[in-house]
């Protein structure tokens, strides 16, 4: 009868060491579960920040291109000679989403913009006019516009309609 005593006791402290073991595991789970949501919120505040950055930057310089750019030409390259333009494009892969929400709004003289950012030449022969450009730079930016390699704001989607 003291085995069993003996037995019971010791299973008894297995028992209790499994159970330490296993709340300290799920301690463990918790610290590691809060630090990682701490800075996944750091990293999105930060990306949130250099989105709406990158946002104000572009359509306060898309007012002053507005406002120094030709208003008519059949050469498209001279949309992209005046200050603002020349900033635009030094925002780079920065501007994609904003310069393709000006597009699909109907602001063809971004097609520019998109060829000179991306170094992609989608015009042909077949193309015949700055609108189909558009169609086709719409096309090319949502087969694109999920991949990082040209949107590094995937988080925040430029949904067409919406003033940004």
């Amino acid at each position: 009868m003291r085995f069993k005593t003996i037995s019971f006791c010791s299973r008894g402290v297995e028992d209790r060491a499994a159970h330490d073991a296993k709340r300290m595991k799920m301690k463990l789970f918790f610290i590691i579960t809060v630090i990682l949501i701490f800075n996944s919120s750091i990293l999105f505040a930060d990306q949130d920040t250099s989105y709406q950055q990158a946002k104000a930057q572009f359509y306060e310089l898309k007012i002053q291109w507005d406002k120094e750019g030709p208003k008519y030409s059949s050469n498209t390259k001279d949309y992209r000679k005046g200050d603002a333009a020349k900033s635009i494009l030094k925002m780079e892969k920065k501007a994609l989403p904003f310069i393709f929400s000006a597009i699909e709004k109907g602001n063809i003289f971004f097609n520019v913009a998109a060829e000179k950012i991306t170094q992609i030449t989608l015009k042909n022969e077949s193309i015949n006019s700055e609108q189909a450009h558009s169609k086709l730079w719409m096309k090319w930016w949502t087969q694109n516009k999920n991949n990082s390699k040209w949107n590094i704001f995937l988080g925040h989607q430029v949904r067409p309609g919406v003033v940004h």
